[in-house]
């Protein structure tokens, strides 16, 4: 088996627990205790009310294709023999 070539995220204290719910095959984004809103990527504050509390929760995944591009040049060397493929942004 070939080693992992691509690069990887490097998790900050805000973002370990996406990247802890990841691990074990779930997707979350934090939610504002307070208001409700839902949110990625994360901060500390609540982006709709400046709260400070809020809790991570599982979402479904689901989404639309906001917007995309085909990627015809590697930006990385682990990338190269993926070349095109395709970088999406999806409103969850």
């Amino acid at each position: 088996m070939s080693s992992y070539d691509k690069p990887l995220p490097t998790p900050t204290p805000d973002s370990q627990p996406f990247w802890d719910a990841c691990r074990n095959g779930e997707l979350t984004c934090q939610q504002c205790d307070d208001c409700g809103k839902i949110w990625f990527p994360p901060s500390r504050y609540c982006p709709a009310c400046l709260s400070q509390q809020n809790s991570w929760v599982p979402v479904s995944g689901k989404g639309s294709v906001y917007s995309f591009t085909v990627f015809r040049r590697a930006y990385h060397p682990g990338f190269a023999n993926q070349i095109p493929y395709v970088v999406a942004l999806v409103e969850l």
